[in-house]
């Protein structure tokens, strides 16, 4: 039933920009409020849609939620084209959704990869990049945790900051050598946030949280 409520939501917003985009302050209002709800929404339904759950009710259920993500992708493509007509951005824009493995070659081909959430509290897209030894430049703020990511303050830059990233897309493109160099230092350093360090991590937190608290 959610994922049914999601499309007509999604026909509303997206129809309102694909067709004319009212004001800046309305695209303001779609990408930092509806566009990360549907983009997690779409990501967690792809890892969900692989499972063979047979069901004539299931059936039409995926087929909507996919009708639902072409929209998506289509609309996102429009205002992009916009922007690339308008002179705003410089290069022919693409949008798609890959999955784990399209998203791995996509990122072992890149020159860096660059995560631009304000609020994000999973982070794993950039650190199936980082894993490829893609060198990333990563938004700080104060609802994101993917800064700590980073081996450099050079691949940090602050969120909602044009200027800055494009400082920054600028300095690692004139420095190819260091850029590879960072790439692998990165990929070297995800090691720590592995599962297994991570589980052995929060396992030793709650341990001594219960130590600590035992007659209280």
């Amino acid at each position: 039933d959610g994922l049914q409520q999601l499309i007509p939501t999604i026909e509303k917003i997206f129809q309102r920009v694909a067709e004319v985009p009212g004001s800046e302050t309305e695209i303001k209002r779609l990408t930092d409020r509806y566009l990360p709800m549907i983009i997690n929404s779409t990501d967690s339904y792809l890892s969900y849609a692989k499972k063979n759950i047979t069901g004539e009710d299931m059936a039409d259920l995926k087929s909507e939620v996919v009708s639902g993500i072409r929209l998506v992708s289509e609309a996102c493509t429009n205002l992009l084209n916009r922007l690339y007509e308008d002179g705003i951005v410089g290069y022919d824009p693409q949008f798609f959704f890959l999955d784990r493995n399209g998203l791995r070659e996509l990122a072992a081909n890149s020159d860096m990869c660059i995560h631009c959430a304000f609020i994000e509290v999973e982070g794993l897209s950039i650190m199936e990049a980082i894993q490829q030894a893609a060198m990333p430049i990563i938004a700080e703020g104060p609802v994101t945790g993917t800064s700590q990511f980073v081996v450099s303050r050079k691949n940090l830059f602050p969120a909602k900051n044009p200027e800055a990233l494009a400082h920054r897309i600028d300095y690692w493109l004139d420095r190819p050598q260091e850029r590879w160099e960072s790439g692998f230092a990165h990929a070297a350093r995800l090691d720590k946030f592995s599962m297994e360090k991570t589980i052995k991590r929060l396992t030793a937190m709650f341990e001594k949280a219960i130590e600590e608290n035992k007659g209280k």
